[in-house]
């Protein structure tokens, strides 16, 4: 995306199968302004990680401070997974099935909020998708890597009355 959208709610719905996604593949979803003001959304095994997902607040070096690494476990194709972007804080979320709201605790994969130090500023980080291999190496099972997308969704932070 050309524009910053700035603080607010990044949902993204999804149509593939990330928990299956190829040990040698990345699918990301995130906020980039450069690389030490990102927010992600990731799925990959990093070339043989036991978890396939992650979020993460750049910049490294990467600890529980501002790394949550989990298991997506789908049971169908299609997922939600969204961040919340304030200036105070990031809270990220990932749901089975494709639900602004899960309809009970059961629907939800992971959850997790950041209130560190590194918190991008909302003027120019742009929305950005990607779909690459690590290191370079071609996928394990010799298929071709699938992100779908069936929906995006922002909804910019409520400005509060003075």
């Amino acid at each position: 995306m050309l524009q910053a959208l700035g603080y607010g709610r990044y949902e993204f719905y999804l149509a593939s199968r990330v928990d299956l996604i190829d040990k040698n593949v990345v699918a990301g979803l995130f906020a980039y302004q450069d690389d030490r003001k990102e927010i992600d959304i990731e799925f990959s095994r990093w070339g043989g990680l036991t978890t396939n997902s992650q979020y993460v607040v750049q910049p490294g070096p990467y600890t529980n401070q501002n790394l949550c690494r989990f298991n997506t476990q789908l049971h169908g194709n299609n997922s939600t997974h969204r961040f919340e972007w304030t200036r105070r804080s990031i809270s990220f979320r990932s749901l089975q099935g494709h639900y602004a709201e899960p309809p009970s605790r059961d629907y939800i994969i992971a959850a997790w909020n950041y209130r560190g130090d590194h918190i991008p500023g909302p003027d120019r980080a742009r929305l950005l998708v990607n779909l690459w291999l690590f290191h370079g190496v071609e996928p394990s099972d010799g298929r071709e890597p699938e992100l779908i997308i069936g929906q995006f969704r922002f909804t910019p932070e409520a400005t509060p009355i003075p």
